[in-house]
């Protein structure tokens, strides 16, 4: 039986990486007891995709295939989306791109200062700030702050 396996990199190779990338995933494949046939990388923003057609003498089921792509280097979280997908029957479960239907509103605070609404929380490491008057919350000038209610400056 042919089947082609999907597995999204997130990551940029460049040079030698690549082969070695390439030949790590046969020998994975071989592990797993699948003989490669083909393997076709594409390049997107973040890394790659790989294409990765294999042949077995079993029928494999949608979560051995969804197994396997992760035992051969595919996304954590695009796993797990596609392991929801499989338990609710969807049967195009196995998609490297999707267009996004939802995003989380981000969340916003009002400037005490000078009343500027700005989104907070995408700054990693950062107290946020007023990106119009650069007071960041939580210093000695933001005494009035909804953010920080109830702590300490």
């Amino acid at each position: 039986m042919r089947y082609t396996l999907k597995i999204d990199c997130d990551v940029k190779l460049e040079g030698w990486t690549v082969n070695q990338w390439i030949n790590t995933r046969i020998a994975i494949a071989n592990c797993l007891g699948l003989t490669v046939s083909d393997i076709t990388l594409k390049q997107t923003q973040r890394g790659f995709h790989t294409y990765m057609h294999i042949i077995t003498d079993h029928p494999l089921s949608p979560d051995t295939i969804n197994m396997y792509q992760l035992l051969l280097g595919d996304d954590h979280g695009r796993v797990n989306i596609n392991s929801e997908r499989i338990k609710r029957g969807i049967k195009g479960w196995n998609k490297l791109y999707a267009r996004v239907s939802y995003r989380r509103p981000k969340k916003t605070v009002k400037c005490p200062v000078c009343g500027y609404e700005f989104p907070i929380g995408y700054k990693k490491n950062k107290p946020p700030a007023c990106e119009k008057c650069q007071i960041s919350y939580g210093s000695p000038e933001c005494y009035r702050c909804e953010y920080y209610a109830g702590e300490t400056a």
